[in-house]
């Protein structure tokens, strides 16, 4: 059975009349065939029946996203004693739950950014290898910013700027980020090791880059400069 922020979510939805209820109860329906959780939110979202950024409008709006520690519990991937701990130690030590958990609790990276992912309504990315990377748009930002932030421009699809990002919480990065394209943006993150494999990929040469099992594009121009520390963008 669903949790009561759930119905909340669907009772704002209604309410705001951005869904009817008969959408609502067929997408609390198919969320009961998932073998793992998956957000209300996000299945209304894949479903086609609520914008992405309509949805994360509504869930700050009311501070409605789940918290992190819920999520991973609802997937599994600790305990409550876990958590309890991790959030007294959290507020000792002033560090990001997801932190607390990776690195003093041993609870795997990936399973941490899979839960932000969730949390996030975003994409996570097992395999970096299945992303198909226009590099020449990849390569508008500059490797050193690229690497600092965990950052990469992987194509457009859709009319939408896709980003993989390493730290989907960093909203001041995404806000600059905003600003390189009027397109809409849609975020993916992984772990450090695949975003590593990315850059790696994208600002290798082109011989390293042949021999890898990325799918890459060199033909993208990008059509204007964003406001970064320079040079972010790189000249034509």
């Amino acid at each position: 059975m669903s949790s009561p922020k759930h119905f909340l979510l669907g009772e704002i939805l209604l309410k705001q009349a951005l869904i009817t209820p008969g959408q609502l109860q067929q997408a609390l329906q198919l969320q009961q065939k998932f073998k793992s959780y998956k957000p209300l939110g996000q299945l209304l979202v894949d479903q086609g029946l609520l914008p992405l950024e309509r949805l994360n409008a509504v869930l700050d709006a009311h501070g409605n996203r789940a918290r992190l520690g819920a999520v991973m519990l609802r997937c599994q991937m600790i305990n409550q004693e876990q958590l309890d701990h991790a959030l007294s130690d959290q507020k000792k030590w002033r560090l990001r739950l997801g932190k607390v958990l990776q690195h003093v609790y041993g609870v795997p990276e990936k399973d941490v950014k899979r839960a932000l992912a969730v949390q996030r309504n975003i994409e996570f990315v097992a395999d970096a290898t299945t992303i198909n990377i226009d590099r020449a748009l990849a390569r508008t930002i500059n490797e050193h910013y690229a690497r600092k932030n965990g950052v990469c421009l992987i194509n457009h699809l859709s009319g939408d700027l896709w980003i993989l990002l390493d730290d989907p919480a960093d909203f001041s990065l995404i806000n600059e980020l905003k600003l390189l394209s009027p397109r809409d943006i849609r975020l993916m993150t992984a772990t450090s090791e695949e975003i590593a494999r990315v850059l790696n990929c994208v600002y290798g040469d082109a011989t390293a880059a042949r021999h890898t099992n990325f799918t890459i594009d060199e033909t993208y121009t990008f059509p204007e400069k964003g406001v970064f520390e320079q040079p972010v963008i790189r000249p034509g």
